[in-house]
């Protein structure tokens, strides 16, 4: 199998079927006697039961006895039936937000579950994606760091575990001190006013070119994106540019992916030259004046 091209889809359907689907199994679901025992168990049922049975066999008050058993009953099936659409709609959710990856096959990349992922797929993995299987690294440009320091875990820790304690005293009970790092990372959540999330997909609606400038040629040298696949920016930019004309085709010379401290991307292409993008403000403070306008590579 070469790295470049990956697996044949004949290939990839036989593995799939020799191993399997890269997925855990779903634990098994109760029963429905199972979650009427359950909600018996409730201290509120046992009371309304042994209330039921003293009136409608000790007192001898058949009416009342009855009406207490049966409202026991309708919370019962209230609860079942309630927790059925539960479960359902959380294998609604599973499916919708299923986990995918992008595999190179016959050489070219495709974007599939992750459930599909079989032995010897050569899986493509960029800032911030998940990794959808165990694998072992071909290519990187992702340096990763040699050795993490020995207080880093126990720094880590106590910053999470003081930030729980301020929400704490704002009324907000956190159960996972990794939910402290998550909040803290989110920048912007953006929603509908009926709080649907949004998908993610940006457009291209203006942009300022400077003379001479080969604007969309260098949005194309410097982005990471493929076939519609990658971030969201990168994807649009890419876009745009295929509207201009403009297609990824000048091989890369060196590669210094986005990083969120510098903000910005490095590409060295073939001349050679080099292609920065990033947050306006970074971008900006790299250049020098050309005849009285600034330029970027």
């Amino acid at each position: 199998m070469d790295a470049l091209t990956g697996l044949s889809d004949a290939e990839a359907v036989r593995l799939l079927a020799d191993h399997g689907r890269n997925e855990l199994p779903e634990p098994r679901r109760p029963s429905l006697p199972r979650r009427a025992a359950r909600l018996l168990a409730d201290p509120l049922s046992i009371l309304l039961l042994l209330a039921g049975l003293v009136t409608l066999v000790v007192l001898g008050e058949v009416p009342e006895g009855a009406a207490i058993l049966a409202i026991l009953v309708v919370n019962v099936v209230i609860g079942v039936s309630q927790e059925v659409r539960a479960d359902q709609a959380v294998r609604a959710l599973r499916t919708l937000t299923a986990p995918m990856a992008k595999v190179r096959r016959g050489g070219v990349v495709r974007r599939i579950p992750a459930g599909e992922v079989v032995p010897g797929d050569v899986v493509e993995v960029a800032a911030g994606d998940r990794v959808p299987a165990d694998a072992r690294v071909v290519e990187a440009s992702s340096v990763a760091i040699a050795a993490v320091p020995e207080s880093m875990a126990a720094a880590v820790t106590t910053a999470l575990a003081l930030g729980s304690q301020r929400m704490a005293r704002l009324g907000v009970i956190v159960r996972r001190l990794s939910a402290i790092q998550a909040l803290g990372a989110t920048t912007v959540i953006a929603s509908e006013k009926t709080g649907t999330l949004t998908t993610g997909r940006l457009t291209v609606a203006d942009h300022v070119e400077i003379a001479g400038a080969d604007l969309w040629r260098a949005a194309v040298r410097c982005n990471d994106a493929r076939d519609g696949l990658g971030d969201a920016v990168d994807v649009a930019l890419l876009a745009a540019s295929a509207d201009h004309g403009i297609r990824p085709d000048d091989p890369r010379l060196a590669t210094r992916p986005f990083d969120a401290g510098t903000r910005s991307m490095a590409v060295v292409t073939e001349g050679p030259v080099l292609t920065v993008k990033g947050a306006p403000e970074v971008v900006l403070a790299r250049c020098v004046p050309c005849g009285g306008h600034r330029s970027a590579g």
